[in-house]
C-alpha cells in the first residue's frame, strides 16, 4: 500500500506543477539604473517660490479661456442670460414668499457671482448680478 503524502511534500509536487516548462528570464523589462539617472539629472526648483513659479509657468488657463471664448464666438456654448425676465425664471421669484428671498439672493451670488466664474464671464456675471439684486429688492418692496 502506497504511503500517503504529507502536506509539505504535496505542496511541492503543486508548486512544481505549476511552474512553466519553460524558463523565464528574471531580468527586468526596465532599465532602472538608466531611469534612476534621469530622474537624477532632472532639475528641481531650488524653494517653494520656485516651484510655485514653475507651476503657473505651465498653467493651462490662458488657453483654456481662449478655447472657450472661441466656443462662445461660434456659438457652441452660449452665455448666461442677461433678459430680466429670463433672470426672474431663474430666481423662481413668482414662487417665492418674502422670507425665501434671502436664500435666493445667496443661492444665485453662489453660482453667478463674478468672483466665483472664470474671468472671461466675468463682465457678464456683474450684469446678471446687478439684474438679480435688483429684481430680488424689487420683491421685497412689493413685501412691505
Amino acid at each position: 500500500m502506497e504511503q500517503p503524502h504529507d502536506f509539505a511534500s504535496l505542496l511541492e509536487e503543486l508548486i512544481e506543477a505549476a511552474q512553466p516548462a519553460v524558463s523565464v528570464p528574471l531580468s527586468p523589462s526596465v532599465d532602472y539604473l538608466a531611469a534612476l539617472e534621469d530622474i537624477e539629472t532632472v532639475s528641481l526648483p531650488a524653494s517653494a517660490q520656485d516651484a510655485v513659479a514653475a507651476y503657473r509657468d505651465f498653467s493651462l488657463e490662458d488657453e483654456f479661456t481662449a478655447l472657450i471664448e472661441e466656443k462662445h464666438a461660434v456659438g457652441l456654448i452660449e452665455a448666461p442670460s442677461l433678459v430680466p425676465d429670463e433672470i426672474a425664471v431663474e430666481l423662481g421669484l413668482a414662487l417665492c414668499g418674502p422670507s425665501d428671498l434671502p436664500q435666493v439672493r445667496r443661492l444665485f451670488a453662489l453660482h453667478n457671482h463674478p468672483d466665483r466664474v472664470a474671468p472671461h464671464l466675468r463682465e457678464n456675471a456683474e450684469k446678471r448680478m446687478q439684474i438679480a439684486n435688483s429684481l430680488i429688492d424689487e420683491a421685497l418692496s412689493r413685501y412691505r
